[in-house]
Order: C-alpha cells, then structure tokens, then sequence
C-alpha cells in the first residue's frame, strides 16, 4: 500500500513539473516569430518589441521587420487562455504611454497565435484577428523591463 501511495505521488509530481515546463515561455527574437509565425503559434513567447498603434484603435507589436502583431488581453480572446494578465507596474507604464508622446519598448511575455497561410493571400484571409484584421496577435500575460523614450513635438 506504501509502495502504491509513492508511485502515485511520484507520477504527479512527475506530471506537475513536465506541466509547469511547458508554460514557461520561450525566448525568441520578434522578427523570428514574424517570419515563421507557424512555428511559433499556439506557444508562449517571451519577445522584445516597442508598442505601436495600429488601425481602428487597436495596439501592436513592433520590431525592426514587417508585418506588426495585434497586441490583446486575456479577457478579450475566446476562448480565454489559461493564464491572467498580471498587472505590474510596467503593464500600468504601458497603459500610460498610449496616451502619451513617447516610444514604448518592453519584454513581453504572452500566447502568440496565428492564423493563416504563408501568403498573405487566399482563403485564410477573412479569418484574421481584431478590427485590424492581422494574421498574428500577441495575447498578453506580462509586461517587463520597460523603456519609455519622450518624443519631441513637430
């Protein structure tokens, strides 16, 4: 009966760290997830990109390549991800520099999904994430590191 009750305990501790190892996120460079969105999709990523405002009044996420990433939270995906949006100081810096003149760069961590094809056209496209329309979009759990650069005026 002791032998069973190890085994057991020993399988689920087993289960809950091979679990727990898949949630972490994988650091990968933003123009890489970009260029093969297909690999990436569905996983945790943790990116360095700079905020950008995208048509329509959404939010995305840029780096030095093309095209930008439709940056969202938790509570506006169906179905929800297993995870939350963690509120840090540097989410509320976030928040604050969309209403500001500045340049805001971060580590994000969060779900990248994607959908469509390798072209940009054909039967994929009417099936595209937020207002916007983009085939990649960033579900946001975190925000780190921030850097917020004051742009002058014209």
């Amino acid at each position: 009966m002791i032998r069973l009750s190890m085994v057991v305990a020993l399988s689920g501790a087993l289960t809950w760290g091979s679990a727990a190892g898949e949630r972490e996120p994988v650091r990968v460079d933003f123009c890489t997830v970009v260029q093969h969105p297909r690999k990436f999709a569905g996983r945790v990523l943790e990116v360095r990109a700079l905020q950008t405002k995208l048509r329509k009044g959404e939010w995305g996420l840029l780096g030095d390549c093309w095209p930008p990433v439709l940056l969202v939270s938790p509570k506006d995906v169906s179905p929800p991800p297993d995870f939350t949006l963690e509120e840090t100081p540097a989410f509320k810096m976030l928040l604050a520099a969309r209403n500001e003149r500045v340049s805001f760069t971060a580590t994000f961590v969060g779900r990248f999904d994607w959908r469509g094809s390798e072209s940009s056209s054909g039967p994929g496209k009417s099936h595209r994430f937020g207002k916007s329309k983009m085939e990649m979009r960033f579900v946001l759990q975190r925000v780190s590191d921030p850097e917020r650069i004051v742009l002058p005026y014209k």
